[in-house]
């Protein structure tokens, strides 16, 4: 671009933006709305290898995020593992809401 325009012309031909990709920008937005919400701890979804019960006893409310790139189906993993966790069995047979 310099060597065509040159660099006094540089502003004329070249725009740089600083942007992020859609699914990025829809996780940040979400969670500027989730952290207005009331909620008792966050998820942050990554490898759930806990299997003890570290969930506050009684109801609670749980934020949930992720990276963008993360499949929705890895989410749902994790989150029926804490179901599982905070039930003490299958979430099939549990009364929690989702």
């Amino acid at each position: 671009m310099v060597q065509k325009y040159g660099v006094g012309n540089i502003d004329d031909h070249f725009i740089s933006f600083n942007t992020i990709c859609d699914a990025t920008q829809e996780r940040q937005d979400a969670m500027y709305k989730l952290v207005k919400e009331d909620v008792d701890l966050m998820l942050v979804h990554g490898e759930l290898v806990e299997t003890e019960n570290w969930l506050p006893e009684g109801h609670i409310t749980i934020g949930v995020t992720s990276g963008a790139s993360t499949p929705d189906k890895d989410v749902e993993d994790a989150l029926i593992k804490v179901f599982d966790i905070k039930t003490g069995g299958s979430l099939a047979s549990s009364s929690v809401n989702i």
